[in-house]
């Protein structure tokens, strides 16, 4: 029974771990991606056309400060002038993606057409453009991700569960630490 109650802890604690662990590494990975597109923008089309490396980089950084600020819920007016505190968008930006039931995919859209504008006037080359649009499509399917951590949290069930395996745990090595009658 010992056994069966520290495994079962045990399996049950590596699933928290691993779920939040998992939560830690897609937002890790999105804020790389996201830095590769601003280093990237800056080193390939900064020299060219600062402005229009500058204008991908804030998109991209709205894109993925867009998914991220509805973790805590839909994205309402503190929530967009935050953003807009921070220069991440403009009031006809906002006005326009407040309208769209998915404004992080039209900031996407936005972001790949500046990529496709830098490559069409000959300020990057069709492999940069390929790979800014990866890095650009990485940072928002790893930012999109966010949101839906906090909608599939952990249910309330296996708090109780593992509530339940202590108490046992704690009751047989109590049991098997008494002496014999």
């Amino acid at each position: 029974l010992t056994f069966l109650t520290t495994f079962m802890f045990g399996t049950y604690y590596s699933f928290v771990l691993s779920r939040w662990h998992e939560r830690f590494n897609c937002i890790n990975d999105c804020t790389a991606m996201c830095t590769r597109v601003t280093y990237y923008a800056a080193c390939w089309i900064g020299p060219y056309d600062k402005p229009l490396a500058a204008r991908l980089m804030r998109l991209t950084n709205l894109m993925m400060h867009m998914h991220h600020m509805k973790t805590f819920g839909p994205l309402d007016e503190g929530r967009w002038g935050v953003m807009m505190h921070r220069g991440l968008v403009t009031a006809p930006e906002k006005n326009s993606l407040q309208k769209l039931r998915k404004a992080g995919t039209e900031v996407c859209f936005w972001c790949q057409s500046i990529v496709e504008e830098a490559r069409q006037a000959g300020r990057i080359t069709g492999d940069q453009a390929y790979q800014l649009n990866a890095y650009i499509a990485h940072v928002q399917a790893l930012s999109y991700n966010q949101p839906r951590y906090r909608e599939t949290g952990m249910p309330f069930s296996l708090f109780h569960m593992l509530s339940m395996l202590i108490v046992l745990l704690l009751l047989v090595l109590m049991y098997a630490s008494s002496p014999p009658a």
